[in-house]
């Protein structure tokens, strides 16, 4: 319960930033989205590019097609999710960044996306291969940390959107957790 209401604090105001980057066109029935530049190690592009794919799955298993308002319930559901996980990505990179004195852009380079969790023996792993030596038990304690923060964090946001969307166009949440690889999830 402890660990929900860590991932919700640090949730909100994340998702507060996701719901001022997001603009509904109310011409037309497309949604469209103004996402924030994508930190090093997010998958940004690669997760909306595979949204149609996504909402087409959604149909066939529901066995009826999404209303537009459904359509777009769904889209800015994913466009929030995808805003959260880069500015938890975000968070992490600057946590371990200020760590291990390895600028942000290098850590990206050896993280996976965004919304990929990593264990912390791999990461710590990869960190010291591009320092050239091990960390210190500070360095280590606050690599810990922050991928915690950060695979935990990923782990709500997941379990979040799935229960969200699953609710909203009136679907099994489990159903809609299988369905989230394919956004990168």
């Amino acid at each position: 319960m402890k660990k929900m209401f860590v991932i919700l604090a640090l949730a909100l105001p994340l998702c507060a930033q996701a719901a001022s980057t997001t603009a509904k066109t109310t011409a037309t029935t497309a949604t469209k989205t103004t996402t924030p530049s994508a930190p090093a190690g997010t998958s940004a592009i690669g997760m909306l590019a595979q949204l149609p794919a996504f909402l087409t799955r959604i149909d066939t298993l529901r066995g009826k097609a999404l209303t537009v308002a459904e359509k777009a319930t769904v889209t800015d559901a994913v466009t929030q999710g995808n805003t959260t996980a880069t500015g938890i990505q975000s968070k992490f990179l600057g946590g371990v960044s200020k760590a291990t004195g390895l600028d942000a852009t290098t850590l990206g380079a050896i993280v996976p996306g965004a919304t990929q969790g990593i264990s912390t023996p791999d990461l710590t792993s990869k960190i010291e291969s591009k320092l050239g030596k091990k960390l210190g038990f500070m360095q280590s304690a606050g690599v810990k940390t922050a991928n915690a923060l950060r695979n935990n964090s990923l782990d709500g946001l997941k379990t979040t959107l799935s229960d969200g969307i699953a609710k909203k166009i009136g679907m099994d949440p489990a159903t809609i957790a299988g369905l989230l690889p394919m956004l990168g999830f």
